[in-house]
């Protein structure tokens, strides 16, 4: 995956467990992501656990702890 924001690219097949700061709180957490493969991008995405609502695409809400990741 590339971002055409920064150019920093992503690895979907690659999950890991990255560390981050919250802007906002400054509170470290963890979470799943997918693996940073290039760029500034300092750590890999949050995975974002998705369900089919007929023909869109939503967040779920029976896990909101990706989140923390947004300030």
């Amino acid at each position: 995956m590339f971002c055409i924001c920064h150019s920093s690219r992503f690895d979907p097949t690659a999950i890991e467990v990255n560390r981050n700061a919250n802007r906002s709180t400054g509170a470290s957490f963890e979470y799943l992501g997918v693996r940073r493969a290039g760029g500034p991008a300092p750590v890999g995405l949050p995975i974002i656990p998705i369900i089919m609502n007929g023909d869109t695409i939503e967040a779920s809400t029976e896990y909101t702890g990706w989140l923390t990741y947004c300030d």
